[in-house]
């Protein structure tokens, strides 16, 4: 098997641990606080996800791209991540307070607060696990991330059965991403402790632009699906929009599992910048396997999804149709992933970035119109529907920079 193989199987793992607990822990939430309380918990998440881009500025792609070619300048690159990143914590944190109190609930804006604060400690955590991903060795950020959402999701739901609520989910989650940073620190000074980053806040004008087109395909596909949520919460409501929280977590899940090995395939293609057969072999065999797992994917969710009842209990009962709905936006949000994932590879960062940006837009907008005529369905299936329309626009992209690596000329 490969290293590649064994690197993606890894960054399955991790992605996998994270998605398995994150599933749990809404099914505890449900359980336990009914469908008004799973709506304000994913409201929560979704709202402190969205800031998560404008932490990470994609510099964590560029620490693994700085790392994999050995340069002299993978520390700066880490440190570089590490100084943005401590730079723009305040400012984040007092937008997702200001955007938590406008929904008028004491308890959101304070869970907004905790876990926007852990947001920032797993951002800071995730430079550290770039340093692993771009040294190969993706088998400690499996360990380190198996562990962390091991712990949030046992002491998250012991804070919300301890009648704690949000806020007590909430300072779990600060208290194990906090954890987990510490955990990252230790391991990078014992593995390769000529690549720990210092810890000093800085914020330059280039890191910003550079990291916005390094920024990673989860964060925008992601922030898609985010957005299309908050959608649905404000426009029918917390108790409908808990039924479609199930869907949209599902559907988060599975792209973040079908994408782990995006990062290991990051490296691989770098390594084939200048050969135009080897990369576009590769990439059509990672793209056949990818549409096919997808698929196969899709084909299972609407088979198992009236389990959906038996887990939450019967009051989520239409929840099954909003988890058969939103499974089909894996496929073509997939394959986006993919194709941007390799302009980042042949340093097209900048017009993969445009297109990814204006796909949020466009989805985002349609999904905004779709929810004034169809409600919450057609609301869900503007991902789907945009996604496949960039798909094509981004492949095409890209098999016209493969074919002429000679060319190439860095943005």
């Amino acid at each position: 098997m490969g290293r590649v193989a064994v690197n993606s199987i890894y960054l399955t793992v991790e992605k996998g641990a994270h998605n398995l607990f994150g599933l749990l822990l809404v099914v505890g939430v449900a359980r336990l606080l009914g469908e008004e309380g799973l709506g304000d918990y994913a409201y929560v998440m979704s709202l402190t996800a969205l800031f998560v881009p404008l932490l990470d500025m994609g510099l964590n792609n560029r620490v693994i791209k700085a790392v994999a070619s050995r340069g002299p300048g993978a520390r700066a690159a880490a440190s570089d991540a590490v100084a943005l990143k401590l730079a723009l914590a305040p400012p984040v944190l007092v937008v997702m307070g200001a955007a938590a109190w406008f929904s008028g609930k004491s308890a959101i804006l304070a869970a907004v607060l905790l876990v926007g604060a852990s947001t920032v400690a797993m951002s800071l955590g995730d430079a550290l696990n770039a340093i692993f991903k771009g040294l190969q060795r993706p088998i400690y950020s499996a360990l380190l991330v198996g562990g962390l959402n091991a712990l949030i999701f046992v002491s998250a739901l012991g804070a919300v059965g301890a009648g704690l609520g949000l806020a007590g989910l909430g300072a779990c989650y600060f208290l194990c991403r906090s954890g987990f940073l510490g955990a990252g620190l230790g391991l990078v000074g014992r593995v390769a402790p000529n690549l720990r980053p210092a810890f000093k806040p800085a914020i330059r004008r280039d890191l910003i632009v550079h990291g916005l087109w390094y920024l990673p395909a989860p964060y925008f596909l992601g922030n898609l699906l985010n957005l299309s949520y908050m959608t649905t919460y404000f426009a029918v409501g917390e108790a409908e929009s808990g039924q479609f929280a199930i869907g949209y977590k599902l559907a988060t899940a599975l792209f973040i599992l079908a994408s782990a090995n995006l990062e290991a395939i990051l490296p691989a293609l770098t390594c084939r910048f200048q050969d135009a057969e080897s990369l576009r072999g590769m990439l059509l065999r990672t793209l056949g396997a990818l549409l096919g797992i997808t698929l196969l994917g899709v084909m299972a969710v609407q088979a198992v999804a009236p389990v959906t009842v038996w887990v939450f209990g019967a009051a989520f009962t239409p929840a099954v149709s909003a988890v058969r709905l939103l499974a089909w936006t894996l496929p073509p949000l997939a394959l986006c992933g993919l194709a941007h994932t390799a302009l980042l590879a042949v340093d097209r960062q900048k017009s993969g970035a445009l297109i990814m940006l204006a796909l949020v837009i466009v989805g985002t907008a349609s999904g905004i119109v779709a929810a004034r005529f169809w409600g919450p369905v057609g609301t869900a299936l503007a991902p789907t529907v945009t996604g496949c329309l960039f798909a094509i626009a981004l492949w095409t992209m890209v098999w016209r920079e493969t074919g002429r690596p000679q060319e190439r000329i860095s943005e």
